[in-house]
């Protein structure tokens, strides 16, 4: 399933108990995935179909971005000059294969309008025979070939969007090169009006044995780098800056999805569809009623009616129609709308705390300050065995790779570690099971639905520096999709009318869930372990901040008074 968006219109709704609660309509934007039953004479056409389909694309692809790459867009590099197209004295935002160009001549001839008609004709519009798409793909149609340019369209955007990225990285690398240069040779830099040493060296502290030194423009808590840390990160940052420097390859399509028009698809019924795919017609069945487990049967109907509803009411979707393993599958999107209450006092909460040791660890609580009445975890042992032996391997082979290279021999190192992407599916389904795990556990515990999932607001996790372990830290917390498990667990809440709360994560790991006394001190060592230093209160570190989290709730809404316990 692929989640989308939200959109929320409020209402008032009264329960059994006489309680007003407010609700939202929450509108949840899902993918269901459907197997083709094709016959043999039917797979073979339609593996024909998504190659001519390919070979536009890519076919496209290749003259749009070479044009684009020519005549890239200078931005805040733009200066006045004359345009070579229109001849007037203006602003130049480009300057390339195509000459400079103003912003006006820049849209006119590589807008993606503009590029739809330098390489598809029309009956009134003719194009040169090595820019037709139609002569590069044959026997596509006019309506693959329209969808096939937005296929385009959002392949360059995702990959100029990246480059953009790239080149920002780049000039970031330089301004710190430029800065660990000039403290290793201490030169003379104007600040003010006044030229002052580059170098500024820190006062040494109690376990300093080398002198440190930082740049005059580095913040004043940074500690800086002794100078054989200063050459390492000069040798680093170079090394990178070179990696960068290389020109991406332009972007290329496997042909493994085709992108349909709303009117290609239409369902007959709940186990029929109907396709038409480059002036073909076939009629399928997709496996839905021939599925064993009674509940994924029930579960696939029901989309499948939801899909039958959005036709007749003549909501428009675009699908996608993709090939795995020889297997063709019909990605239909649907819409799916659900009530959430906004939670409140009176709501209890569970307070979900993601980690590398436990993957999750969640405390149920009905009142600020409560005693938890459910505590439990969600291991992850098998899962950073696995990480550990992908680490193990890559380093094995990187190692072998570099014996061949010396030997004057290719050794194909992206082939053989992409062959270990075992731990990116294992990993997305373990995550899928443990966001189902919380949501029932919450409607357990929970059945008249007040309740309320907090979990923090994770949105980066910064490199432990200065620490004996700071590298196999640094790894596991790199590998740990965080993002991705607090996505699932919000779609899911959300589906089933929870309400999902993203709170800020700081001190929830050193507060003490008894006293609320905060100290670094409370976690000694890298372990499971809490102490409170205060009150000598223990237990397992996750569980601690899982119930900091629940607290936190109640503290953001401000209440004295929340629910009694049950």
């Amino acid at each position: 399933m692929i989640y989308g968006f939200f959109i929320r219109e409020f209402r008032f709704i009264f329960n059994s108990s006489a309680n007003r609660i407010l609700m939202s309509m929450a509108e949840l934007k899902k993918t269901i995935k459907l197997k083709l039953d094709l016959e043999p004479g039917e797979s073979e056409k339609v593996n024909e179909i998504m190659c001519r389909y390919a070979e536009a694309v890519n076919f496209l692809l290749k003259r749009c971005s070479a044009l684009l790459l020519q005549n890239r867009r200078l931005g805040k590099d733009s200066f006045e000059g004359v345009c070579s197209n229109c001849g007037q004295k203006s602003k130049i935002v480009s300057s390339g294969s195509l000459g400079q160009l103003c912003n006006e001549c820049w849209k006119g001839k590589l807008s993606y309008p503009a590029l739809r008609k330098e390489f598809i004709p029309t009956k009134k519009r003719r194009v040169l025979a090595s820019k037709n798409v139609y002569l590069a793909a044959r026997g596509i149609s006019a309506s693959s070939v329209d969808v096939a340019f937005s296929h385009t369209k959002q392949i360059l955007a995702s990959w100029f969007g990246a480059d953009r990225k790239r080149q920002r990285q780049l000039k970031n690398l330089k301004k710190r090169l430029q800065l660990w240069k000039e403290v290793l040779e201490n030169k003379k830099i104007e600040m003010e009006g006044k030229h002052v040493d580059a170098r500024v060296v820190i006062p040494p502290g109690p376990k300093q044995r080398m002198p440190r030194f930082k740049h005059v423009l580095h913040p004043a808590e940074y500690k800086g780098r002794t100078l054989t840390g200063i050459k390492a990160a000069i040798e680093k940052i170079e090394k990178r800056i070179r990696r960068l420097e290389k020109e991406p390859t332009p972007p290329k399509f496997r042909g493994e999805t085709m992108w349909l028009k709303n009117t290609s698809v239409k369902f007959l019924d709940e186990k029929t569809v109907k396709l038409a795919l480059n002036g073909h017609k076939f009629i399928t069945k997709f496996f839905t009623v021939d599925v064993k487990r009674e509940k994924s049967r029930a579960f696939l109907l029901d989309r499948v009616r939801r899909i039958l509803e959005m036709q007749e009411k003549g909501i428009r979707a675009y699908p996608q129609l993709s090939v795995e393993n020889g297997s063709y599958y019909l990605n239909f999107p649907i819409r799916i709308s659900t009530q959430v209450p906004e939670p409140d006092g009176s709501f209890g909460v569970i307070g979900v705390d993601r980690g590398i040791n436990n993957i999750i660890a969640a405390a149920a609580i009905n009142h600020p300050h409560g005693k938890p009445h459910h505590l439990w975890f969600e291991g992850g042992k098998d899962l950073r065995s696995l990480q550990i032996r992908k680490k193990w391997l890559r380093h094995k082979m990187q190692k072998i790779a570099a014996e061949q290279r010396d030997l004057g021999k290719r050794f194909r190192l992206g082939r053989k570690l992409r062959s270990m992407r075992g731990e990116g599916a294992y990993s997305k389904n373990l995550f899928h099971n443990i966001a189902k795990r919380v949501v029932s556990r919450a409607k357990e515990l929970y059945p008249d639905g007040r309740v309320v999932i907090a979990m923090e607001d994770l949105k980066e996790l910064r490199p432990v520096r200065g620490k004996k372990y700071e590298r196999a830290l640094n790894y596991m917390l790199s590998s740990f999709a965080y993002r991705r498990l607090q996505q699932l667990i919000k779609y899911k809440a959300e589906e089933a009318g929870i309400p999902v709360v993203l709170l800020p994560p700081e001190w929830t790991s050193t507060t003490c869930s008894k006293c609320g006394h905060n100290d670094p001190a409370n976690r000694p060592g890298s372990g499971g372990f809490f102490r409170c230093t205060r009150c000598g209160y223990t237990m397992n570190s996750d569980l601690n901040a899982a119930i900091n989290i629940a607290n936190r709730f109640y503290e953001k809404l401000n209440l004295k008074n929340g629910r009694q316990q049950r």
